[in-house]
């Protein structure tokens, strides 16, 4: 964060899944989880992203032309997603606004993946060594004592409750995270989400049940 002179780093794409869980139990009056909590269940969401990610890439999605998104259908997706929790379109317009600065400073980039394909061999023995699996993860939540499901949270959320929350994590805000990413590899489609939280499921069977 010193270096960036800002929190993203400290603040992924599980916080934004975690954020999304927080506004639909505010906007319907339910209880929610700590955040804490919840992030900690969508890190393994995370992990199991970047593993989905760096498949991707090792299959040549960084040769292929990205994936930008388009103003117009991202406004219309955002509408759509926060539709049922707020039929105002507050919600809707509040997390546009703030995702719209992103959607220009990739328009704006020309191709945003190729300074990442001409780093990618560095970069990737890099990650090799920061990242964690999704299974490890989840084993090392467990041996804490802590859920692995978003259904093991103390308030429960439900497979799709949880699968808006981990589609739609990109929408929220500006910053960039590894949802975006897949996004722009064209790896965040419904296929895609779902093999993600399959990998994440079995990464929480594999850490057993709580004793």
């Amino acid at each position: 964060m010193g270096v960036t002179g800002g929190t993203p780093p400290a603040s992924g794409t599980e916080h934004a899944v975690s954020h999304l869980l927080e506004m639909a139990a505010t906007a319907t009056g339910a209880a929610a989880s700590l955040h804490g909590e919840q992030v900690a269940v969508a890190s393994i969401v995370a992990a199991a992203t970047w593993a989905h990610v760096r498949d991707t890439i090792a299959r040549g999605g960084l040769d292929r032309q990205p994936r930008l998104p388009d103003a117009d259908a991202t406004a219309a997706r955002i509408t759509t997603a926060f539709a049922t929790l707020d039929p105002s379109g507050a919600m809707a317009a509040e997390c546009l606004a703030d995702y719209a600065a992103k959607v220009k400073l990739l328009a704006a980039s020309g191709n945003p993946l190729t300074p990442l394909r001409d780093a990618w061999e560095e970069s990737d023995v890099v990650m090799e060594r920061l990242l964690i699996g999704p299974s490890e993860l989840a084993a090392g939540l467990r041996a804490a004592g802590l859920p692995v499901r978003f259904s093991d949270l103390p308030t429960p959320v439900g497979d799709d409750q949880a699968r808006w929350a981990v589609a739609n994590c990109a929408l929220q805000r500006r910053r960039f995270g590894v949802a975006d990413l897949a996004m722009l590899l064209g790896a965040w489609e419904d296929e895609d989400v779902a093999a993600v939280l399959a990998a994440a499921e079995a990464a929480a069977a594999s850490a057993g049940d709580r004793a």
